[in-house]
């Protein structure tokens, strides 16, 4: 079988037929250029010579071409005109002529390889250029003229995909004019000039080119808001920019004139459209109030170059008909002083709606017309500053009021105070300690006045509120009336000091190089609790609070995972049930008076903790074990056919063949999934290293099955007989079998390298039921440590774990997590992972890891706040836990039982269940016409990235389907796009009607709806 390649290069400018110049490196290598060859009439063969050309592939985007299963013989080659680029219309053979420049031989079970290139013809040269926007993107479809300087020199060329323009033109000074994309609507940036073919040649590769530089066109966007299909008129929109820039947001207002809002010179990005008042919005004769639907209030959407998008579907009106009052109040400072000119506003959280208002002399505000419910009224920002004074909000979340229809609510008076300023810490000896019980002293900035005295809690700490902001000096008194050392203090809000007291009556400054070193924890681990030298683990059992947890299943569940493995059949009620799994698993005969029975697996399953061997881990198992039970027959009866072979070579060969083989079928069978590397070797090992792209050929193989041939000689030339020929055949259907399985594994692959949501269930679950194992031993060895630091059961039943994650600034006020005992969180966490985790997850699959996985993901939390608080006291740890809790190796315990945890909740997460795929209507088809093209919007739910559409001729199945030439556009959710290139059209009298459905890239098929008709 003959094969030949041919590389098509672009000449730079004329070359002699009888001398071509051989192809240079950086010559363009163009794609899409079609060859044909003409074969010459041999002797003998006048019919020949009249046969029609042979039309070859395309070439690549490397330039290359191939063909096989040619003729062997005398070819000419030409271009297909109309073909290729454009003014190239010779073909010149560079390399592998036969006896001229047209001409090539093709030999008899052979390989030709040959260079073929393209001259403009006319005595014309090759200008390359390339169309590219700023970002250097390539701009694909962009018109240029080259204008040659010659009468009826100007010729038109469109860039490729790359952007690359291949013009040629008779001159060798030539005017380039950049021409407006159509499609995109962009504009060149650097208009027309002039380049000289000579010039840019001298010392540069005649291949050099030339960038043509285009600006990207503004998009469009535009609304219509719509009340009952009738246009509003006094609608405020407003456009942001939401990817990062300090543009000043644009408002748009329609009107009776104008009744579409557009937003014309939109640069491509993020951008967010918003409704921001309706007030001036009258509808109908009785001129009804409307407002915006919430969630329907404000669009984002992704603007690219040149768009022109219609928002009018993200919005939506209603009449304001919901039920409302008044609400007034007034604001004051601490001293009950009205509060002049300070802006106020009020939030209902239900709707999400915020109003403003601004306090009158009086220090009174109101708010008219608020639908009624929950408004939450606080300064509009914090602090206020009121005669150079900064307030802030006495409590910080404002008052809360109840508005009611057709009433007038009068709001709790708004107390504005001034910010504290508070000095606060903890008081500390020379050791670390905290000094309980110590007496804090505060003076002016002078030393000359006393200004206040506080005394320390039992831990050591203390509180002092300033009268003002500005310079103050701490100390802490001595007992025995020594001078005491003070130091300054700037506050201005709060301030945290933490003074050390030394034993000889001196306080020292809580910073500097006075103090000593603080201790590394580690010595003081190892110097005050037991060192760890017990052993851990061992019996099954974790002891957490006041009792222990026996993690060993009970008899009922031993019974019930055994009747699952054996019958496949999960316990019940169903007695109908469980009689016919049994009949299924095992097959009953009567052999000479006695009863024998033989076992059937239900399935491919494979002893695991929560899984099974499923998925395409259970088909590449399946099939390689069948193809296991084939391949040994035969390969203990092949035969050598050479005569000179070693029985104990070819023996020993075949051992090793046999052996790799059944460790290939056995590793495919591991728990969790193959080890990638291990299966990727014993391939390896059997057929040798293999190309993905050469397609599969027995006769090449490599590896120990190339040994096994060479050492039996079973090649072709050696069959004599038809028995010789059968040992041949036997050892190619070994050989196919297991490149059959190589190939299955090479699709397969990459679902056992990870967890995605194309990983077998089963193989999750097995993964999980480990993790979750660990888990459990982490907690184990959690306790071990709590109890090396004297932190027993009993103590551990008392320690109320405080967290402090809330966040009160938020709107509304997110609370802190309620306490918990430290025996109950590890409690909390054993019995999921080992008894109620594994059985929700055995008894309901799917849908049991997704109602498993927020429990997961809350005791990871939980155990995250845990080991917060055991930090040291000068990382925000909590001084109310036992100093042990404190040590680094519980500290260490819990943080290797918060990533288990973590592991836990990835895998979990893996589980997903996908939402339904439904096309609930056909939005939009807009039409190209310049390119034919149809863009189908539909909006429903479940589009994926990657879906396609599919159109199909409603009873004309002769039309054939139609597939979409653009992946989805998910610019919002629950809306795509697809793009549709030409469409069969009908007659008037019998139109054409097309359905589409969207195909997700896991094959799932949506319902049918109508799109258009042609």
């Amino acid at each position: 079988m003959s094969k030949l390649t041919i590389r098509v290069f672009l000449s730079p400018r004329r070359v002699k037929e009888k001398e071509p110049e051989r192809w240079q490196e950086g010559w363009p290598t163009p794609a899409g250029v079609v060859l044909t060859l003409t074969r010459g009439a041999p002797h003998g063969d006048e019919e020949a010579a009249h046969r029609g050309p042979i039309t070859l592939d395309a070439s690549d985007e490397e330039g290359l071409v191939h063909a096989k299963g040619l003729p062997c013989g005398r070819y000419r080659v030409d271009v297909l005109p109309g073909d290729g680029p454009a003014e190239f219309t010779e073909a010149l053979v560079a390399h592998g002529a036969a006896d001229d420049r047209h001409h090539i031989e093709i030999p008899e079970h052979g390989r030709a390889d040959v260079e073929v290139v393209l001259t403009p013809g006319n005595d014309r040269r090759l200008f390359l250029l390339y169309a590219l926007l700023e970002s250097g993107e390539p701009l694909a479809g962009a018109e240029i003229k080259v204008d040659g300087h010659t009468k009826g020199d100007v010729h038109t060329f469109t860039s490729a995909s790359d952007g690359a323009v291949y013009a040629a033109c008779r001159d060798a000074e030539v005017t380039v004019i950049p021409c407006a994309h159509r499609g995109a609507r962009v504009v060149p940036r650097d208009g027309q000039f002039e380049i000289d073919r000579r010039t840019v040649g001298e010392g540069r590769p005649p291949e050099y080119s030339v960038d043509v530089y285009y600006l990207p066109a503004p998009a469009e966007l535009s609304v219509t808001p719509l009340l009952n299909d009738t246009p509003l008129n006094g609608v405020v929109f407003e456009l942001t920019r939401a990817d990062g820039r300090t543009d000043e947001p644009e408002r748009v207002t329609t009107d009776a004139i104008n009744p579409t809002c557009v937003f014309e010179d939109v640069a491509a990005g993020r951008v967010t459209v918003a409704v921001v008042d309706t007030s001036a919005v009258a509808y109908g004769t009785t001129r009804l109030p409307v407002e915006a639907v919430p969630g329907r209030h404000r669009a984002n959407v992704t603007v690219r170059a040149g768009d022109e998008t219609d928002l009018s579907g993200s919005f939506a009106f209603r009449l304001a008909t919901t039920a409302t009052g008044h609400l007034e109040g007034d604001v004051t400072d601490g001293a009950g002083v009205p509060l002049s000119q300070v802006a106020i506003a009020a939030r209902q959280e239900e709707d999400d709606r915020l109003e403003k208002a601004v306090t009158d002399a009086q220090g009174h505000y109101a708010f008219r017309n608020l639908p009624v419910g929950n408004w939450q009224v606080k300064p509009a920002r914090q602090p206020v500053t009121v005669g150079g004074r900064k307030l802030l909000a006495d409590p910080p979340e404002g008052v809360t009021a109840t508005v009611t229809e057709q009433r007038t609510t009068l709001a709790p008076d708004l107390v504005l105070d001034e910010e504290p300023h508070v000095i606060y810490g903890f008081v500390r000896d020379e050791t670390g300690a905290e000094l309980a019980f110590a007496t804090v002293e505060f003076f002016s900035a002078d030393g000359a006045a006393r200004l206040g005295t506080t005394q320390a809690s039992d831990k050591g700490y203390y509180e002092w509120h300033a009268p003002s902001a500005g310079r103050f000096l701490v100390a802490v008194a001595s007992q025995d009336g020594r001078p005491m050392r003070r130091f300054p203090v700037e506050v201005h809000s709060r301030m945290q000091v933490d003074p050390v007291y030394y034993l000889d009556g001196n306080s020292g400054t809580p910073s500097g190089g006075s103090a000593p070193p603080a201790p590394d924890p580690n010595i003081v681990d190892l110097s005050t609790f037991p060192v760890l030298t017990e052993e851990i683990g061992g019996g099954g059992r974790a002891a957490v609070g006041g009792g222990v947890v026996d993690r060993a299943a009970s008899f009922g569940q031993t019974v019930e995972n055994a009747l699952r493995d054996v019958l496949g059949w999960r316990p019940g009620s169903n007695t109908s049930g469980f009689q016919a799994a049994l009949a299924g698993a095992f097959e009953l005969r009567d052999v000479q008076g006695h009863t024998e029975f033989t076992w059937h697996p239900r399935g491919y399953a494979v002893q695991a903790d929560l899984g099974a061997l499923t998925g395409a881990q259970a088909s590449i198992y399946q099939r390689a074990k069948n193809a296991l039970d084939q391949i040994v027959p035969l390969l203990d009866a092949l035969v050598p056919l050479d005569p000179a072979a070693d029985p104990q070579d070819t023996e020993a060969v075949r051992t090793i063949v046999r052996a790799e083989l059944g460790e290939l079928v056995d590793e495919l069978a591991v728990e969790g999934g193959p080890r990638i590397r291990r299966v990727d070797e014993l391939f390896t090992l059997l057929l040798g290293n293999r190309n993905p792209g050469i397609k599969l050929d027995p006769d090449a193989v490599g590896g120990q099955l190339a040994q096994l041939r060479d050492r039996f000689g079973l090649s072709t030339a050696r069959i004599g007989t038809l028995d010789e020929e059968r040992i041949v055949t036997n050892f190619r259907i070994v050989v196919d079998h297991v490149l059959a399985l190589a190939a299955g594994w090479e699709v397969d692959r990459a679902l056992f390298s990870g967890t995605s949501d194309q990983t077998a269930l089963g193989t999750v679950l097995i993964q999980l039921s480990r993790s979750l194992d660990v888990v459990a031993q982490s907690v184990e060895e959690t306790v071990f440590a709590l109890d090396s630091v004297f932190v027993d059961a009993a103590q551990r039943q008392t320690i109320q774990l405080q967290f402090k994650d809330g966040d009160p600034s938020t709107t509304p006020p997110t609370p802190p997590t309620p306490p918990i005992l430290l025996s109950d969180l590890l409690d909390w966490v054993v019995r999921v992972s080992t008894a109620e985790g594994p059985r929700l997850i055995q008894d309901a699959g799917k849908d049991g890891v997704i109602a498993i996985a927020p429990m997961l993901k809350e005791l990871a939390r939980l155990v995250l706040l845990t080991e917060g608080l055991a930090a040291p006291l000068n990382q925000g740890g909590d001084r109310n836990l036992p100093e042990g809790m404190r040590t680094p190796r519980v500290r260490r315990a819990l943080g290797e039982l918060r990533t288990q945890l973590d592991d836990t909740v990835r895998l979990s997460s893996a589980v997903q269940r996908p939402e339904t795929l439904e096309i609930v209507f056909v939005d939009d088809v807009v039409r190209d016409e310049t390119t034919g093209t149809r863009t189908v919007t539909v909006v429903g739910r479940g589009f994926q990235t990657g879906s396609r559409a599919v159109l199909v001729p409603e009873g004309r199945a002769e039309l054939g389907e139609v597939r979409s030439t653009d992946a989805v556009d998910l610019s919002r959710a629950g809306r795509a796009g697809f793009t549709f290139g030409f469409l069969p059209a009908g007659t008037p009298s019998a139109p054409v009607t097309w359905l589409i459905t969207v195909v997700n890239p896991g094959g799932i098929r949506s319902n049918t709806v109508d799109a258009l008709t042609t």
